[in-house]
């Protein structure tokens, strides 16, 4: 009985935690505007072993097929902390069309990406026979970018934050000894937040308005909206032999309608664009949808104490052509190309089990960006390829408690952007990048 009190208390304790991490949490990018860090285990092993996951109940978003081999109860609870270190520095911002003619503005930032912290909570149950359920909740894509008001770019972006929060109810079959099997239904909840300057001074010049010349005349608009999406996912797990486990999984892509508003910012030189039902406050559409992703991962026993671990994931990021706002009023829509292609991720680690309490992780992993090339680089999501070393450790404090942590960074070279505006400015700078991944997560088995 004291036992179970002391798990009841601690699990009560922790989700009162989490519940206040979930209400205030920021994100951030990993590949694109994918969040990586559902698992402190994972961050430890570089996230080479997501695929082969069979320890702990956060399996049910990266290996839900490993729940087959948890015979307890379990829960888990972690957060991860995020922190992006992405500086711009100008190299010659500029409008073509009127000869080169500077943008004038702040030409290098501090890091333009927020940090992010990032709760997750897991449980598993078993059910009759060869059966499992479990439900997750995590946020799996975000972002939150920040610059200031009159740095060269702002035209193209001022503020941008995207959260999404995923509620994840998952089966699992147990079919004898060498196969399982899991299958899972996604409710995602969407929503956008992005603030610009407008360059209304270029606007107005090129209707001959007199006096009117570009970079004069600033205005803002912030357009926001959120949706609900729903999608699915399934795995699957195979020991061909023993101390060696492959594991396969899927989880399909998910779409969304974003309903909100446009709230614009207009000078008083512009106001009479108003008349025309043109930069009004009104409703806005946008569409967008979240890749499908596909993971195979491999986890070999060498010895008592020693396992190496592989993972190779493919993003399906072509789901992501532009980012397309279609106003209610006179307003055309706002457009921006993206045309991201596929990616993949490979990763590698190995652990140790030093004796029955401590295990040690590293890992080395490899990720493409989905972005083509500096053209079609933003400022809202200021994405390149990177390289990853991680360290982490899992200590089991008791029969039913166990901690689990680990570091990771991301190395990138400079990142080249020439991005182009709405009303023809050309951001053309480079970004100086890397970003530190921290984790702790609790593990209860009941």
């Amino acid at each position: 009985m004291r036992k179970i009190y002391r798990v009841c208390s601690v699990w009560w304790r922790s989700a009162f935690a989490l519940s206040f991490l979930i209400m205030s949490a920021q994100h951030a990018q990993g590949s694109g505007f994918y969040i990586w860090t559902h698992s402190s285990r994972d961050i430890g092993s570089g996230f080479s072993a997501i695929s082969v996951n069979t320890n702990d109940a956060s399996c049910i978003w990266f290996s839900p097929a490993g729940m087959a081999s948890l015979n307890e109860p379990t829960l888990t609870l972690g957060s991860q902390l995020i922190v992006p270190n992405f500086e711009y520095y100008d190299d010659g911002s500029d409008y073509p069309q009127l000869g080169g003619l500077p943008v004038q503005g702040t030409q290098s930032s501090g890091s333009a990406l927020a940090t992010a912290l990032v709760p997750s909570a897991f449980y598993s149950q078993p059910l009759a026979g060869d059966l499992f359920a479990g439900i997750g909740f995590n946020a799996p894509y975000g972002l939150a970018a920040s610059y200031d008001s009159d740095w060269v770019g702002r035209y193209q972006c001022v503020e941008s934050e995207m959260t999404t929060y995923n509620i994840n109810p998952t089966i699992a079959w147990r079919l004898g000894d060498q196969v399982s099997l899991a299958l899972g239904g996604n409710m995602q909840y969407a929503s956008i937040r992005m603030k610009n300057a407008i360059d209304f001074g270029s606007i107005l010049a090129s209707q001959g308005v007199p006096g009117a010349l570009p970079m004069n005349t600033d205005g803002q608009v912030e357009v926001t909206g959120d949706d609900w999406g729903v999608g699915y996912n399934a795995g699957l797990m195979y020991r061909p032999a023993s101390g060696t486990l492959v594991g396969l999984n899927y989880r399909s892509e998910i779409t969304y309608d974003l309903q909100g508003r446009a709230d614009f910012n207009v000078p008083e030189q512009a106001s009479m664009m108003q008349a025309g039902n043109y930069f009004v406050n009104t409703d806005v559409q946008m569409d967008m949808t979240v890749p499908a992703t596909l993971a195979l991962g491999l986890a070999q026993h060498m010895g008592d104490k020693w396992e190496l671990t592989a993972n190779i994931s493919m993003i399906f990021w072509d789901c992501f052509d532009e980012l397309r706002v279609r106003y209610d009023s006179a307003q055309e829509d706002s457009v921006v190309e993206e045309d991201w292609q596929n990616t993949f991720e490979y990763a590698l680690g190995l652990s140790y089990a030093a004796n029955e309490k401590w295990t040690l992780r590293c890992g080395v992993a490899y990720e493409e960006s989905p972005i083509r090339d500096s053209y079609h680089r933003t400022p809202v999501i200021p994405d390149g390829d990177s390289i990853w070393l991680s360290a982490g450790f899992g200590y089991r404090a008791s029969e039913w408690c166990s901690i689990d942590s680990g570091i990771l960074h991301m190395f990138y070279n400079d990142i080249a952007i020439n991005s182009m505006g709405a009303t023809g400015d050309e951001l053309n700078g480079h970004y100086e990048a890397g970003i530190t991944s921290m984790g702790l997560q609790l593990n209860f088995f009941f």
